[in-house]
């Protein structure tokens, strides 16, 4: 197995096994940890040499790689002068010095970095950026793996991607989730359960979730809701509703797969709302593991601009009345809603294509047998999104008027001037000056 392009005489043993450093920012709950965690465990699985190197190894995945007999390696310096202060450039360089001694200690022959771009610091090995979002894009790499085909289009707006430029989605450790499932958290008997995972960001969820909701418990008479890292404001706001009394669990968030399992067991349908869209989407691939249908609305992005928030590939991930449905209004959420609630066989058949297509496409075998295939050859195929994306665009639950979205839409700017903004203004400065997080449920 020799990449192309190699500057390496010899990239991998006698058996084709090749010595491999996974490299990112820390070992937090987030997706992009998630995915650098799947792909070294995966490769290490498949009889690579597998290392992490992280500026903070802190954070719930350590221990899950170390028990896999993967080593950790937390680079020199102060980690924290990388993201803030006048230090950040003297001091990022100082920690990834010590990831080129790294490389030519291991004698590493790829270094695969998730959304950070150090080409410089990688010596000989080839050098494989995930691009995780459209800044992470790298064109010094000797590869860059899009994550979705919705970012990789974004991306052709901005950059000339080329032959070293291949869409591999996130990988999915079904096996793992397999082995965990069965065990389900106390929700009132013959509940309709609709879930919300995600951090307690508002960019993590969307005032969409606010309007929709109490129409929702209105219309679906059993409705629960199960509500993970939802933001204060969000618990607050929700409160206020005298419908909601009783029909709402919120959790926090978790770092352990024991207590996700559990939440994506308990729920009939995943309900995904994140105001700036995913580049991914982690939580919904998660939920088709389980067999469980998501209602997602869709977040259109302009392209061709590099600091652009919006992404989409959530849409991409849910194949609208196939493992899903899409919708972007209230009303319409209420409708996808009640549909699936009326209708327990449909439930079932979108959970098992929603399933059916994570073995097929994300799958960690099957993605991490891209990843090496495509490093391998330097050939994959990277099709032409723009028809099929701009079809999902257009395809959705879509009942409501003109004046319904135009008084959404105004709604919506309101509560993002008026209440989201402030808040996250006053969160900051609480987590910065008095090391306070308002959003740990009490």
């Amino acid at each position: 197995m020799v990449p192309a392009g190699s500057s390496r005489s010899e990239v991998a043993d006698a058996k084709g096994n090749l010595k491999i450093i996974e490299f990112g920012k820390n070992l937090g709950i987030g997706g992009i940890e998630r995915a650098m965690q799947e792909f070294a465990i995966g490769l290490h699985n498949m009889g690579h040499k597998v290392i992490v190197c992280v500026l903070d190894d802190s954070g719930p995945r350590k221990v899950i790689l170390e028990n896999y007999g993967i080593k950790v390696i937390k680079l020199q310096g102060n980690s924290n002068d990388i993201i803030s202060g006048d230090n950040q450039i003297s001091a990022r360089h100082h920690d990834l010095k010590q990831l080129t001694k790294i490389v030519k200690k291991f004698k590493a022959d790829i270094v695969h970095s998730h959304a950070w771009r150090i080409k410089e610091y990688c010596g000989d090995a080839y050098f494989v950026q995930e691009v995780v979002f459209a800044n992470s894009y790298s064109p010094e790499a000797d590869a860059n793996i899009i994550i979705s085909n919705a970012l990789a289009l974004k991306l052709s707006g901005i950059y000339n991607l080329g032959e070293k430029d291949i869409v591999i989605g996130y990988p999915q450790n079904v096996a793992n989730w397999d082995k965990i499932r069965g065990k389900m958290l106390g929700v009132p008997k013959d509940s309709f359960v609709i879930g919300r995972l995600g951090r307690a960001e508002p960019s993590k969820t969307d005032f969409l979730l606010l309007q929709s909701a109490p129409r929702i418990a209105r219309k679906i008479k059993n409705v629960h809701f199960i509500f993970v890292g939802l933001p204060l404001l969000y618990r607050k706001i929700l409160g206020l509703y005298p419908v909601l009394n009783g029909k709402i669990t919120f959790l926090e968030e978790s770092s352990e797969d024991e207590d996700l399992a559990k939440f994506y067991e308990t729920i009939d349908v995943l309900w995904h709302t994140a105001s700036w869209g995913e580049t991914f989407g982690n939580v919904i691939a998660e939920a088709m593991t389980f067999g469980k249908p998501v209602v997602t609305h869709s977040t259109p992005f302009k392209g061709g601009k590099l600091a652009e928030r919006m992404d989409n590939s959530q849409i991409e991930l849910v194949d609208h009345l196939v493992t899903g449905l899409v919708a972007n209004y209230p009303n319409d959420v209420v409708e996808a809603m009640y549909i699936l609630a009326s209708d327990p066989q449909l439930v079932r058949e979108f959970g098992q294509a929603g399933r059916q297509k994570v073995e097929e496409k994300y799958s960690s075998e099957v993605v991490i047998r891209q990843f090496l295939s495509f490093l391998e050859n330097k050939t994959g195929q990277r099709p032409d999104f723009r028809d099929d994306y701009n079809y999902r665009l257009g395809n959705s639950v879509n009942h409501s008027s003109k004046s319904h979205k135009r008084i959404y839409l105004m709604k919506k700017k309101m509560y993002l001037w008026f209440l989201e903004s402030p808040y996250l203004i006053i969160r900051y400065i609480l987590r910065e000056r008095f090391k306070y997080n308002i959003e740990v449920q009490s």
